[in-house]
């Protein structure tokens, strides 16, 4: 994962996922929730689903190529709502988990 643009952080947040049966398409999904989902110990699941939820609402308003009011609103709502996730994430999830740069990640920095 070197040298991510824009466009690959998104595609990072949506996973597609399909369904068949019998060869028949059913259900399509595109959003990382499902990925993620069951993965941390509950306490912190709860968090990320919320966040992830939250991203995935935020980039799809912001995403949009022409607003209304309506959508003007939702896109303050998601905002400040994403505000109040993150706080949690970063002092509850974060902490718990013990991360380190790569070395090459490191050799970067230096540079």
């Amino acid at each position: 994962m070197k040298k991510l643009a824009a466009r690959d952080f998104e595609d990072l947040l949506q996973v597609q996922i399909t369904f068949h049966f019998a060869a028949k398409l059913l259900t399509n999904y595109k959003c990382a929730i499902l990925v993620f989902e069951g993965l941390l110990p509950k306490k912190h699941d709860r968090i990320i689903q919320k966040l992830l939820f939250e991203l995935s609402t935020w980039h799809g308003l912001a995403k949009l190529r022409l607003h209304t009011e309506t959508t003007v609103n939702a896109l303050e709502t998601s905002t400040t709502r994403l505000g109040q996730i993150l706080p949690k994430f970063s002092g509850t999830v974060c902490p718990a988990y013990n991360t380190f740069d790569l070395p090459s990640e490191e050799a970067a920095r230096v540079r």
